[in-house]
């Protein structure tokens, strides 16, 4: 078998995984993770088959490979078990906690810094999974060279049918918001924003490639009417799902994308007038485009209940006392839930489990220490893919490319308000938006002499 047939499967049974998980509320509860998972792993068994056929990618540079190997590495790390003493040095909490132990007789030898580790390890094995969908992504669009969308195609195709599926249900009465078959709207509209650059870029690419052959046949007007509908279904969603932030990440990663194709064809003088303006065009969408619905939660900010913008400053507060009790290494991934209960101080007769905010959860459970790694791989992986926007690619490659760069800034700043990472389906596909940036920026510049693209 070829090493593009071989690619076509893995990305099928990758594609299976994400629309399984995405039907199944975002694969949050275990046993369809495990599914999930599963096809995932299948998926990425093909992995070495695929690096042996001759004419495969470059090895991943050491920016992406060793954040990569050394994130999930950690993970294991929190788990492993140490002698009490060094705990004292590594996580002095963690070391009060096991004496308060050994003074009702339960004494320990050793002990691993997580404070929860079984949670530390699902997400140890939730890291490795996620890896395998970025490597088999890039594998995917590497073998598939000379139609890279197709990588994105099935990505683009699921989140069209959840937005087409939580709008009939909104339409029909079934929920007060859009939220299709996740549990919480915040989430659906996370799954949506990234999808939705990927139709918007899609159409503009077959428009450009149009206005320079001169010739517009009907099977691309077709193709144009198609994308632009699932733009708009898309959107829609986001629109009725009634996510502040969702609605506010999607403006902002159409934005980010309209400053990166235009940015090189400008002075810097220019330049900031285009950031001027991408500001305006950004409170102008929120004023104009929102439903009335949406601009009465963006005006009701003491609204109740847990999502409440007060209430989630309050958790962020309480988080980062929590981070001061273990700055360093953190309190094991996964274990944010049972140890932020003794610094809550907000709304009691709620539970935490997440800190609405990745990036304190990821300080909080990984220390200052080891959040340094995600974010170097995620920093290695933005600046990749905006690499591949560059006008010394070709144009099929750098309209994917922007769409890769519009998702990722759609679900990075959501991140700052929410914890879509920490639903499977989502992550799975920021990590196949991921795999798809890396890969373009290894595809060969324009005048280079073609490898295996021909």
């Amino acid at each position: 078998m070829t090493g593009q047939r071989l690619s076509l499967a893995a990305l099928a049974l990758l594609s299976a995984a994400l629309a399984y998980g995405a039907a199944r509320y975002g694969a949050t509860a275990a046993p369809d993770w495990r599914v999930s998972m599963a096809l995932i792993g299948a998926a990425a068994l093909l992995i070495p088959l695929l690096e042996r056929a001759p004419g495969g990618p470059p090895a991943l540079g050491a920016w992406l490979k060793w954040p990569m190997i050394l994130f999930v590495a950690y993970a294991l790390f929190q788990i492993t078990p140490l002698p009490v003493f060094s705990l004292n040095l590594f996580s002095p909490r963690k070391a009060e906690l096991l004496a308060a132990l050994a003074d009702v007789g339960q004494r320990h030898g050793f002990a691993p810094m997580s404070v929860v580790p079984p949670l530390t390890f699902d997400y140890f094995l939730r890291t490795v999974t996620y890896a395998c969908v970025f490597l088999v992504a890039r594998e995917a669009v590497w073998w598939n060279s000379a139609r890279p969308w197709v990588a994105a195609a099935p990505m683009m195709a699921i989140g069209f049918v959840e937005a087409g599926y939580g709008l009939i249900r909104y339409a029909a009465g079934l929920g007060k918001v859009a939220h299709g078959s996740y549990v919480n709207r915040n989430h659906f509209a996370g799954l949506l924003e990234m999808v939705l650059p990927f139709f918007i870029l899609y159409a503009a690419w077959l428009v450009r490639k149009a206005r320079r052959s001169g010739r517009w046949p009907v099977k691309l007007a077709l193709a144009l009417y198609a994308l632009g509908a699932g733009a708009c279904v898309v959107f829609a969603a986001i629109l009725y799902s009634l996510s502040r932030m969702g609605f506010a990440a999607s403006l902002a990663a159409m934005i980010a994308v309209a400053y990166l194709q235009f940015r090189r064809q400008m002075p810097l003088i220019l330049r900031i007038a285009l950031l001027a303006g991408c500001a305006v065009a950004f409170v102008a969408g929120l004023i104009l485009l929102a439903p009335a619905e949406m601009a009465d939660r963006m005006a009701n900010v003491a609204e109740n209940g847990d999502a409440a913008p007060a209430l989630r400053l309050a958790t962020w507060l309480d988080t980062l006392h929590l981070i001061r009790d273990y700055p360093l290494f953190g309190c094991g991934l996964g274990g944010f839930a049972n140890t932020f209960l003794r610094y809550q101080t907000v709304s009691p007769a709620w539970s935490y489990p997440h800190a609405h905010n990745d990036y304190l959860q990821m300080v909080a459970e990984m220390g200052i220490l080891g959040s340094m790694l995600p974010a170097a791989l995620m920093a290695g992986i933005v600046m990749k893919t905006i690499g591949a926007t560059s006008k010394r690619y070709e144009a099929h490659v750098r309209f994917l490319a922007l769409a890769c760069a519009g998702s990722l800034t759609a679900i990075l700043i959501h991140s700052f308000t929410d914890f879509n990472t920490h639903i499977p389906a989502n992550a799975v596909a920021m990590s196949w938006v991921a795999g798809i940036g890396v890969a373009l920026s290894d595809f060969p510049r324009r005048g280079a002499r073609p490898n295996r693209f021909g």
